[in-house]
């Protein structure tokens, strides 16, 4: 009889002593996956970089470069929600530059990142205590919208519709052109789908030709500029004698 409840006991201070170490270890891997996740730099208004080296552009948010408008407001805001915190990455996918793109999810503080695992490693439920980036992003006006293909496709569609139906960040006629700022700069320098084409008065899109300063659009005051810049004339436009 003693020896049985010798056996029972230390079967049970075995098991206590796995499930502790099982425990530990999960710990010790969730605090790893927190650090290595956490942003150290941000780059600009779609992209950081995390603490162990990974760069990180926000999936279906195309940002205005530098020097364009809305550019230093879209990095100041992508600063301001991601700096310093642990970041989910969720739909990842690898674009031509080596870098992961994804729908990025803050879980902040660290409470927050242990709750999520208990919602989805136990509870097996959707957890809320969340913000998405690239949402916030695009419904600020800070990026367009470029197709994800993603569960969160209607989600940023309707953030899309949002900012431009409201006029915000890069939808603002600050950035978005349809009269020259200089009277006598009327050539209009448009960009579409990489190709760079220049609309003159007289053309048959003139007027509904939008500048698109956030995205690389400009004035020019006359046609040899726009050749210099690498513009061609766009079909419908008059021909010169």
């Amino acid at each position: 009889m003693k020896r049985r409840v010798v056996s029972s006991l230390s079967r049970s201070l075995f098991l206590t002593i796995i499930l502790i170490l099982s425990i530990s270890l999960c710990i010790i891997l969730s605090l790893r996956e927190w650090q290595r996740n956490t942003v150290s730099h941000v780059v600009d208004g779609d992209t950081f970089t995390l603490k162990d080296g990974r760069r990180v552009r926000l999936l279906g948010v195309d940002a205005p470069e530098e020097g364009r408008c809305m550019a230093d407001r879209a990095t100041a805001r992508l600063t301001s929600l991601v700096a310093g915190r642990h970041v989910r990455l969720k739909d990842q996918t690898m674009d031509s530059y080596g870098r992961i793109m994804a729908n990025v999810i803050v879980d902040e503080p660290f409470g927050v990142w242990m709750n999520y695992l208990y919602h989805w490693f136990f509870k097996r439920d959707g957890y809320k205590g969340f913000a998405m980036i690239n949402r916030v992003m695009i419904e600020e006006g800070l990026g367009k919208y470029t197709f994800s293909g993603t569960q969160y496709g209607k989600v940023l569609t309707s953030a899309h519709e949002i900012a431009r139906t409201r006029q915000l960040g890069i939808y603002d006629s600050v950035c978005r052109q349809i009269e020259a700022q200089v009277p006598s700069c009327v050539v209009k320098g448009n960009i579409r789908n990489g190709v760079k084409t220049y609309h003159i008065p007289g053309c048959f899109n003139y007027d509904d030709t939008i500048i698109d300063t956030s995205f690389g659009d400009q004035w020019f005051c006359v046609e040899e500029e726009a050749v210099a810049a690498g513009f061609t004339k766009a079909t419908g436009c008059p021909v010169n004698k």
